[in-house]
């Protein structure tokens, strides 16, 4: 495997997958760029040199241009006028490692359901077209709030910001994709088919090594939910509600409980909870390493539509899906995946389903595995390397070849 120079960048703006994102730094011999002083704070405890730009445009701008970056690396850039502006400046690739349980069906439904909340931003939304599109729809990729709308009209206005598609890597010169499928609604989508390629995930293979270093852990939490901050959208309202009834279920029940927080999470909102159940706090950056660590603690894991439920599977963990209020997420389709007997509908569901794990544990795990095997099948961590610096080396390549020309 070629090593790439030091000028080619690794593009962190998001603490969830800052475990995965280091790990292919290192593999791959590239340097983190951040502008988050969080981000860069844990990298340094993680003992990660990283190159810190500032959060402010202008500024963020001329220092990324003194960095005489030949290529920059980047897994997120949908609603970030930060990573357009290194996409169009620089050659750029995306790795889109979309999460195990997202298709085409996902993403269609997904074109369906983003829409304004009201006509008042509706009207906005048109105004000052703020609108994506998927498979051929306009969609609206901003939650109804006037801070959003704001926001993203000066970054239009000043920043040149754009909405193309409701699909990571619109302005990448490659796209790497973690399955077929997802290649089929690329191109569904518009997607010039030579941008595109399919990779092994590198996140299941960082999780997959992940597991088999960590250490045997004694099963002393019996109910483990996975919370995220749907009550920031307008359609988790009742998300709060729904984490009550299950405190409530598990408190009953006699189980012990632990809400892991996500990152964005305001543990104000979970305080209430306290004194029935443990609250896990993320303090902004948690590792996959620990977040590890608490699924292979706990015999039952709940979950909405959080991307960590491949954790669990890869851990064979049972888990059970959360619908006590029917909070309905983007992906809370999902539901359909998971075994009718493992949906937490009514008060008395957490006793029942966690006396099923118990007595038929290995039933649920073949199911998981199953459904695991089916969806991401084989895949070598050897490969999944060769083919991201493979796509690293052939635009490094082509842009030497320009040159010399």
């Amino acid at each position: 495997m070629s090593i790439p120079t030091i000028n080619i960048y690794f593009y962190i703006d998001k603490v969830q997958f800052l475990s995965e994102a280091v790990y292919l730094c290192k593999k791959l011999n590239i340097v983190p760029l951040v502008k988050d002083k969080v981000i860069f704070d844990a990298l340094y405890k993680m003992g990660v040199r990283s190159t810190k730009v500032s959060n402010y445009f202008i500024l963020f701008y001329f220092q990324v241009i003194r960095l005489d970056v030949q290529l920059i690396f980047l897994t997120s850039d949908t609603l970030s006028p930060y990573a357009q502006l290194l996409q169009r400046k620089f050659k750029a690739i995306t790795l889109n490692d979309i999460p195990f349980d997202f298709g085409s069906e996902y993403y269609q439904n997904r074109s369906h359901d983003l829409c304004p909340c009201n006509i008042f931003f509706k009207i906005l939304f048109f105004i000052f077209n703020l609108k994506s599109e998927s498979y051929g729809r306009r969609v609206h990729m901003l939650p109804c709030r006037l801070n959003d709308v704001v926001r993203y009209v000066v970054y239009k206005i000043f920043y040149g910001f754009r909405f193309k598609k409701d699909l990571q890597g619109f302005f990448s010169d490659i796209v790497l994709l973690p399955r077929e499928e997802m290649r089929d609604v690329y191109l569904d989508n518009g997607f010039d088919r030579e941008k595109l390629r399919v990779v092994d995930s590198p996140t299941l293979s960082y999780l997959s090594n992940l597991k088999k270093e960590c250490n045997p852990i004694n099963k002393d939490i019996d109910v483990l939910l996975v919370s995220q901050p749907l009550y920031r959208y307008d359609v988790g309202f009742q998300w709060l509600e729904e984490v009550s009834n299950l405190v409530i279920d598990c408190d009953n029940s006699k189980l012990k409980l632990y809400i892991l927080l996500h990152p964005r999470d305001d543990p104000d909102k979970y305080s209430v909870f306290a004194s029935k159940c443990i609250i896990v706090d993320s303090q902004k950056v948690r590792s996959s390493v620990e977040n590890l660590k608490y699924i292979k603690r706990s015999k039952l894991v709940v979950i909405k539509s959080s991307s960590m439920r491949i954790l669990p599977y890869i851990n064979k963990t049972p888990v059970a899906y959360i619908n006590y209020c029917n909070v309905n997420t983007l992906n809370s389709t999902l539901r359909q995946e998971y075994h009718p007997d493992l949906i937490l509908e009514s008060l008395g569901d957490i006793a029942s389903v966690f006396d099923l794990i118990i007595k038929s544990r290995q039933k649920y795990i073949n199911i998981q595995n199953n459904y695991l095997n089916l969806k991401i099948g084989f895949h070598s961590e050897r490969v999944c390397l060769k083919q991201i610096s493979d796509a690293i080396d052939f635009l490094v390549f082509r842009e030497n070849e320009k040159d010399l020309n």
